[in-house]
């Protein structure tokens, strides 16, 4: 088993694949029973994994129960889109939800940027203009980092906001990990 931030984001993964397959039934009651039992392991997986990588479980504990769970080899079959993101119904790639952890992205912002370099990334990404624009110079750096998630959480820019907090500050971006609680 690999260590429990690269197994996170692998289980993350086949989970979506899983979510994939069953958002393709129209009528949800039709989705075959295996299918949602894997998705409930792969979601118990992803639970245990987020208690080990916050600490509540140790390393032991946590490869014990995940090990007991009925975690089956995810492959994307060959019709289906997860290699184009295509959904076959639509034609349209559609749109995956994820529930990001607020309070972890408030404590990479809060302490690892100061208000000025908040204040550029608003000016500099075209998607935070918006936010650039409701600042005065009055506004303090809480204010600024509760104005960048808001619009990060109502515009769904939580990827760019982290992407370029990862670029700009590594070491503060990995020591907040996972910045992910689950899919929706």
């Amino acid at each position: 088993m690999t260590d429990p931030e690269t197994f996170y984001q692998q289980t993350y993964q086949n989970l979506l694949i899983l979510r994939t397959r069953a958002a393709s039934y129209r009528n949800p009651t039709r989705i075959p029973a295996d299918l949602l039992d894997q998705i409930e392991q792969y979601e118990k997986a992803l639970f245990l994994t987020r208690q080990r990588l916050d600490g509540f479980m140790s390393e032991g504990d946590w490869r014990r129960a995940v090990k007991a769970l009925s975690l089956v080899a995810v492959e994307p079959a060959a019709e289906e889109p997860a290699s184009t993101g295509m959904d076959p119904l639509t034609g349209e790639t559609p749109p995956v939800e994820v529930e990001y952890d607020l309070a972890r992205i408030r404590d990479l912002l809060t302490k690892g940027f100061s208000d000025l370099e908040l204040r550029n990334f608003s000016f500099d990404q075209p998607e935070f203009q918006e936010v650039y624009d409701q600042l005065s110079q009055n506004t303090g750096k809480e204010e600024i980092v509760t104005l960048i998630i808001e619009h990060a959480d109502q515009h769904l820019l939580f990827e760019l906001l982290l992407a370029w907090a990862k670029e700009r500050n590594p070491s503060r971006y990995k020591r907040h990990q996972p910045y992910i609680l689950a899919p929706k």
